[in-house]
């Protein structure tokens, strides 16, 4: 009778965490503030680029994604871009020489932004030092 009795008692428990997991897959979904939104993408001799501004709730960064060069053969590249809130601060900024060994991260800047803001990040690089590629740019209304 004791066997019985902690069987029933085993069953009980695992039918109470059953129960609770289905109401624990059942809640709601939270929804995600998260988005990107990118530029156009320039590519022009043996470079191409683009620029792009994440949002995640208040919080916005931006960066540019260059593409160029090898491990063998990297490119040199002499950047410039930058970001800000239409309006209001600048996040951030880069410029300067640099190589690409097929493709790079420029970090641009980031910060907490007011709710309804308009984040505007510009990018543009030039290949071997050669000529600059046109501005790319792109807006994104930070959705909190």
């Amino acid at each position: 009778m004791r066997k019985i009795a902690k069987r029933g008692a085993a069953a009980a428990v695992l039918a109470g965490l059953a129960t609770a997991g289905l109401m624990v897959a059942a809640g709601p979904a939270s929804a995600s503030t998260s988005s990107e939104t990118c530029s156009s993408t320039f590519s022009g001799g043996n470079i191409t680029y683009r620029v792009c501004v994440y949002t995640d709730g208040a919080s916005a960064h931006s960066y540019a994604q260059v593409t160029g060069g090898s491990p063998f053969s990297p490119l040199n590249v002499y950047t410039f871009g930058s970001s800000y809130v239409v309006g209001g601060a600048q996040l951030g900024r880069t410029s300067g020489p640099s190589r690409v060994y097929g493709n790079a991260q420029y970090f641009l800047g980031g910060d907490t932004v007011g709710c309804g803001a308009t984040v505007k990040a510009e990018f543009g690089a030039s290949a071997n030092y050669g000529p600059f590629g046109p501005t790319v740019t792109v807006e994104k209304t930070v959705l909190c």
